[in-house]
């Protein structure tokens, strides 16, 4: 995705959020220069500002997917028993699935995507360059939380990426 179709893609996430209700201050910015997504403030706030509001009609939960998937409650017990620590993600996993996530991600902002959440979709990076756990050993950014909690929760992510991707490789 280029930066300009990353930026059209962003403003209609945007459009969207105000467009159910949501605002996002004019001293925020969701796409910094870098391409790096969140909540960015441009300049001193003030406080007590609402420098952003999602609806939670907008957030894509796992009780919101529990209760719209005919299975959800089903897919919860079971995944509850078998993997604990992973049934929330699967629940959010079988909504994207049934949301056809995938498809709606890759139409042009504002067109196609019969999900609700498509503008979200859309508007997601199509690479994880941006994830401390996807940074190479010599980015500068791991000086920066070297010691730290984060540190801590990124060599652990790293490790279960690994983990997994070992047992789907696995025959």
């Amino acid at each position: 995705m280029s930066s300009s179709d990353g930026s059209r893609r962003v403003a209609a996430l945007e459009s969207w959020i105000r467009s159910h209700g949501g605002s996002i201050c004019e001293a925020a910015s969701v796409l910094d220069s870098d391409g790096y997504r969140g909540v960015f403030a441009r300049e001193a706030l003030w406080p007590d500002i609402d420098f952003c509001r999602i609806p939670q009609k907008l957030l894509i939960t796992e009780r919101l997917a529990e209760g719209s998937l005919t299975f959800g409650q089903a897919l919860r017990q079971s995944a509850e028993e078998l993997m604990p620590s992973a049934a929330g993600l699967l629940l959010l996993t079988a909504l994207l699935l049934r949301d056809s996530a995938a498809e709606s991600a890759r139409a042009a902002p504002g067109v196609g995507g019969e999900s609700f959440f498509a503008p979200y979709y859309q508007a997601l990076p199509t690479e994880v360059r941006q994830m401390p756990s996807c940074w190479p050993a010599d980015h500068w950014l791991h000086a920066a939380i070297r010691g730290s909690h984060l540190e801590r929760l990124v060599k652990a992510k790293r490790h279960s990426l690994g983990l997994e991707f070992s047992l789907l490789q696995s025959p």
